[in-house]
């Protein structure tokens, strides 16, 4: 074989290994574009600690936002909204109870004219303080005269969180799983009165604007018929 035929052979080798790296970089990038391209296939955790925790705590700050919103537990349809954060008892579900605080706590605080103070006080002392005891709860001031708790996880440290409210002074009725429950049978007498006068003047209340609604209505519709008539008069 001549030195040319040699020279030939190798530059024919040299092609190939190029042409074969050059394919192979082709398909590699081939390859990551459809791993990029390709949609995330979410089932394969959704049975996690770590995506039902995550799927809770979404749920929670919603639930937790929407109550913020509306400026409290009043009016607001319980059920639903721990249905939204996935319960209210216990399990794998969360944890979300009100703590209504008696109609004086806040002016023995010193703070009479000061309820969102007052409330932001007591749940930051209150959360404080069950956390010193290794329970965790975060706890939201919801005016006019609640403190929010809610939690996550498995073990929700319900009765004990029930016997820390109740020692506290300031607590005069602790609601959980849409169910109220008392310090005592004397405090249940006393906020059920409260709830009922309550009641029956919002009721009087309502009553009487409808009665005005209703005359100022006639008054307005005699005040039109009599203008009508002149005009025709005319």
């Amino acid at each position: 074989m001549t030195k040319i035929h040699c020279v030939f052979v190798l530059l024919l080798c040299f092609l190939a290994d190029l042409t074969s790296a050059k394919r192979k970089e082709i398909d590699l990038e081939a390859l990551e574009e459809e791993w990029a391209n390709e949609d995330e296939d979410e089932t394969w955790h959704e049975d996690t600690m770590e995506w039902n925790d995550k799927v809770r705590n979404k749920r929670s700050n919603e639930a937790v936002q929407n109550l913020m919103n509306n400026g409290g537990s009043g009016g607001q349809n319980m059920d639903s909204m721990l249905n939204m954060m996935g319960g209210g008892g216990g399990g794998q579900s969360m944890h979300m109870s009100f703590a209504q605080i008696r109609d004086d706590a806040c002016e023995k605080r010193g703070l009479k004219d000061k309820v969102k103070e007052c409330l932001n006080q007591l749940a930051g002392l209150w959360s404080g303080l069950l956390k010193t005891a290794s329970i965790d709860f975060k706890a939201y001031p919801l005016e006019p005269a609640t403190v929010l708790f809610t939690a996550n996880g498995v073990n929700h440290h319900t009765q004990e969180l029930k016997a820390f409210l109740f020692d506290q002074k300031e607590v005069e009725k602790w609601t959980f799983n849409s169910k109220d429950h008392y310090p005592d049978k004397e405090t249940e007498i006393m906020v059920k009165k409260k709830t009922a006068a309550k009641k029956a003047k919002n009721e009087a209340e309502a009553a009487a604007k409808k009665k005005t609604t209703k005359k100022k209505k006639k008054k307005k519709k005699k005040k039109k018929k009599k203008k009508k008539k002149k005009k025709k008069e005319l």
